[in-house]
């Protein structure tokens, strides 16, 4: 499985579902960044390599390592805050590089919101702008643990009702590492885009600090139940050949290409209970890989037919936080996910190996700092089943620190 970037933690720039600022009375333009430094045990000597997974069997103890990663991202917004219509428009552009160079704009969109009547539009490339609002807060990056992260490119409208958020957009979900080919591939992309809904009530008079995660420091949020969800096809079997080669070398059946159902469903909770808060998501998919879910696995392939076999995925995570004096914060933290339905059927297209199960357990000590500095030590278990192949553990100790500008 390919090494999923930090861009996820980015994630919510776009989404309705945090505190409004104030409207400022002139035109705002403001630069921003993130730097991050994570300096971890890595026992699977994979060098730059954040372990997603853990390789069949676990790692050997001779193949102890420790592991340095610097990511980055810099980014720029502006508010005009003359109505027109009654609308507000403002804009944002990010950047993001991360340590093997990989590099991407996951967020390049512009807004219009009327805070009057609680009516917003949103166009352009966002960071979950409509399903799963939330994300853990594990130093390490968590998709593959049972959370959906995305970046989507299309349009939203999202109508404030009171303590309800009514949510609907439409558009293409990035694929795994919001990284799509620099080339980009002929016919690869399904004629129609995904359909998203989400409804959500947010109660801003309860309010809690939500912990660090890789990009970005400690931040309020308030008291937030949701539901959400997405309907679309993904075309599938163009350029998978290769892949079929090696499995198979006897067939001469050519990949179908073939557009297949994917949805997600996800549900999502947030509460503040005084010093403690509570987060945690829930979701079931088909096909949920565009979402990365399903452990980031495509659909198989069957070598002597050509047609594909949707795999069906669930997972869950949940932490819960407690806010120390001094800006200290304790977290415990555990995602899981599992492919349920097609994973023994076919031949994988993204690699031999066939994941189960993914799972990750955490906990940390962190210290936010007045000027946007954050410093934390996170010790962490996590295992990864296959079919057929032995269960991989592993167990690391990272020690992060980052600054916001």
């Amino acid at each position: 499985m390919r090494p999923t970037t930090w861009l996820f933690a980015i994630a919510i720039l776009g989404a309705p579902a945090s505190a409004e600022p104030e409207t400022p009375q002139k035109s705002v333009v403001s630069v921003f960044g993130h730097v991050q430094l994570l300096v971890w045990t890595d026992p699977q000597n994979q060098g730059d390599v954040p372990d997603q997974t853990v390789a069949p069997g676990g790692s050997m103890p001779k193949e102890w390592n420790a592991s340095l990663h610097l990511n980055a991202s810099l980014g720029g917004r502006f508010t005009y805050p003359k109505p027109v219509a009654g609308f507000i428009a403002s804009g944002e552009v990010i950047t993001a590089v991360q340590i093997r160079r990989i590099f991407s704009v996951p967020v390049a969109g512009f807004t219009l919101d009327n805070r009057d009547i609680g009516l917003k539009f949103g166009f352009g490339k966002f960071v979950q702008p409509t399903v799963s609002a939330l994300s853990p807060s594990s130093f390490n990056f968590s998709t593959n643990w049972g959370n959906l992260l995305h970046a989507t490119t299309g349009g939203y409208v999202a109508q404030s009702l009171g303590n309800v958020v009514l949510q609907v957009g439409g558009g293409r979900p990035s694929l795994p590492d919001f990284t799509e080919e620099l080339s980009p591939t002929p016919n690869a992309a399904p004629p129609l885009p995904f359909a998203e809904g989400r409804i959500a009530y947010i109660d801003r008079d309860i309010i809690g600090d939500v912990p660090a995660n890789p990009v970005r420091g400690e931040k309020p949020a308030p008291l937030t139940i949701s539901v959400s969800g997405a309907y679309g096809q993904q075309r599938v079997g163009v350029g998978e050949k290769p892949a079929v080669a090696p499995a198979a070398p006897d067939a001469m059946i050519e990949p179908v290409v073939e557009d297949l159902p994917s949805w997600v469903v996800s549900g999502e909770l947030l509460v503040p209970l005084g010093q403690f808060v509570f987060a945690g998501e829930a979701y079931a998919g088909k096909n949920a890989n565009v979402y990365t879910g399903a452990v980031r696995q495509r659909p198989h392939i069957d070598p002597m037919t050509g047609r594909h076999t949707s795999l069906y995925s669930r997972g869950a995570w949940a932490q819960l936080s407690w806010s120390l004096p001094a800006h200290v914060t304790l977290l415990v933290v555990g995602g899981i996910e599992r492919v349920t339905k097609g994973l023994d059927v076919g031949v994988p297209v993204d690699s031999p190996l066939r994941i189960s199960e993914n799972s990750l357990v955490a906990a940390s000590l962190a210290k936010n700092f007045a000027f946007g500095m954050h410093l934390g030590v996170q010790v962490q278990r996590q295992s990864t089943h296959y079919l057929g192949l032995a269960t991989g553990r592993l167990y690391a100790v990272l020690a992060e620190t980052s600054i916001d500008f």
